[in-house]
């Protein structure tokens, strides 16, 4: 709706109902941005979008494009995949040719086309990469548990390493811990299931807990293993709280 140009310092600010088309393939869009043109550099320190003609869509704050690279790194990133994957970063740099994007403090909330509302399967960690194959989180924690707010989830496994294979669609881990209610139950050195995007897929399932009076507590980890088309087991060994 309104811009400015300083000519000493070649830079355009721009206000109001902004938009920036690049090479027909990216938009960007914000309530105020700043090109300086001797840079080849975009920044607005307010919210900032940007769509792709890939179907996916980026904000941040405090945005920051760079023209020649075709990156851009922001406060607060989020992305909304193709694939309906959601990511948060609290700080994060973003190839947009590539699709590598790395940051720290992020959570991964996984498409639920195949789980039901009960379950929000997603995957924290604090340092992140991730490109259109792959993704690798350090110190990284998963479960499919409904958000609590503050308090733990009933399951989580959390792992020294975490990668996601989005070709195969598994989860693999390194140094890994079951852990109920915050407890640590089983330990695994390496450790993998199929991602909640897959529908069908040998690997392991989601814990289930039990409570019984003549028993006492317990756990088991079930595994499922696709026989056929049309034909599967799946083996469900129980582990018993030690009295």
């Amino acid at each position: 709706d309104k811009t400015t140009y300083k000519k000493k310092k070649d830079i355009f600010d721009a206000y109001n109902n902004v938009k920036i088309v690049v090479d027909n393939k990216y938009i960007i869009k914000a309530s105020t941005i700043t090109l300086l043109r001797r840079e080849n550099k975009i920044f607005s320190n307010n919210l900032t979008e940007l769509n792709d003609d890939e179907d996916y869509f980026y904000s941040a704050e405090n945005f920051r494009y760079f023209i020649n690279t075709k990156t851009f790194r922001g406060k607060n990133l989020f992305i909304l995949t193709s694939e309906k994957d959601k990511y948060y970063f609290e700080d994060g740099m973003i190839d947009l040719v590539s699709k590598e994007i790395i940051g720290k403090d992020l959570v991964t909330y996984f498409n639920k086309k195949f789980s039901d509302n009960r379950n929000e399967p997603r995957l924290k960690g604090n340092i992140g990469y991730s490109n259109e194959n792959k993704s690798l989180i350090k110190k990284g924690a998963f479960t499919s548990c409904k958000s609590r707010g503050d308090k733990c989830p009933p399951w989580v496994i959390e792992a020294k390493e975490v990668e996601h294979d989005k070709i195969k669609k598994i989860v693999y881990y390194k140094d890994a811990w079951l852990k109920v209610y915050n407890i640590p139950v089983l330990y695994y050195p390496r450790f993998f299931h199929p991602d909640p995007t897959v529908e069908r897929q040998s690997g392991f399932l989601k814990p289930s807990l039990s409570d019984s009076q003549s028993l006492g507590s317990s756990v088991y980890l079930p595994y499922f293993y696709v026989l056929s088309e049309n034909q599967d087991l799946t083996i469900k060994p129980r582990f018993y709280e030690d009295d």
